[in-house]
């Protein structure tokens, strides 16, 4: 099974994606999802950074001028644009399924 999926990577170029550490872009991202927690706009003008590497994400501007988003599965996190940390919240993923019950 091994031979396949590496006949499978190699077909579609994984090699060459190796190469690249990271990918950048210029984004609006809006829709419904945004309105409903009240934030329709936060994401409408934003750099988007992605570290393919160490599964890291950050969204620049983040909710306010000189602030960015910062996320990786066991953190998420707003910064100040010198990485002066404001919030964080470790362990998202249980944080998350916590909501209405009490967890330790």
């Amino acid at each position: 099974m091994a031979d396949l999926r590496d006949l499978v990577l190699e077909a579609h170029g994984a090699a060459k994606w190796k190469r690249f550490r990271r990918i950048e872009g210029d984004m609006s991202i809006v829709g419904i999802l945004w309105a409903r927690k009240g934030w329709p706009d936060v994401l409408k003008s934003v750099h988007v950074t992605a570290d393919i590497a160490e599964q890291q994400l950050s969204y620049q501007p983040f909710t306010a001028e000189g602030l960015r988003s910062f996320y990786r599965p066991d953190l998420v996190a707003i910064d100040t644009l010198d990485g002066k940390r404001l919030k964080q919240r470790t362990n998202p993923r249980a944080a998350a399924n916590c909501e209405n019950r009490i967890c330790a």
